[in-house]
């Protein structure tokens, strides 16, 4: 299964800001970096475009649930697709 995280960029600027201690400008650009590094590693390996929906099963907005929320999310999606057993293992 082929599951996205995805957020707005400036709750990725806040998030990173927060967790590492940096400045807001030290966050964005580090963003940014971020973003272009991930970006190129999947249209090297993948040949696609990153933000493209149909290249996904499941696209979550990674701003919007908690962790606990965003695994129970995934759980669910997986049993679905493939089966409760796995997700109850």
């Amino acid at each position: 299964m082929h599951i996205r995280l995805t957020a707005p960029r400036a709750w990725r600027v806040q998030r990173l800001a927060h967790d590492y201690e940096l400045t807001t400008h030290q966050a964005a650009k580090k963003v940014d970096e971020l973003t272009q590094q991930r970006d190129r590693f999947i249209g090297t390996f993948f040949a696609h475009d990153p933000e493209h929906p149909f290249h996904h099963d499941l696209v979550l907005d990674n701003s919007r649930f908690n962790l606990d929320q965003l695994a129970e999310i995934v759980f669910t999606a997986l049993g679905a697709r493939f089966g409760e057993r796995l997700v109850g293992a």
